[in-house]
């Protein structure tokens, strides 16, 4: 994923929970949006994970 991209959908979630936090004093929209974070993160955790698996199996197949 492009950096930028990543720096940029992570401001956004931080913004939008602080102003959730501050102006609305919505804790539920506050864990929502925290909520949403970890399962992007972990999205891209998986999605990087898997990336290397293949890899992996790709330089073993070009080996043998």
């Amino acid at each position: 994923m492009n950096p930028k991209l990543y720096q940029l959908i992570v401001s956004t979630l931080s913004f939008i929970s602080l102003y959730c936090l501050i102006i609305e004093r919505s804790v539920l929209l506050f864990v929502t949006v925290i909520v949403i974070y970890v399962i992007f993160e972990l999205v891209l955790y998986l999605l990087g994970v898997k990336q290397k698996v293949n890899e992996k199996k790709r330089i073993k197949h070009q080996k043998s």
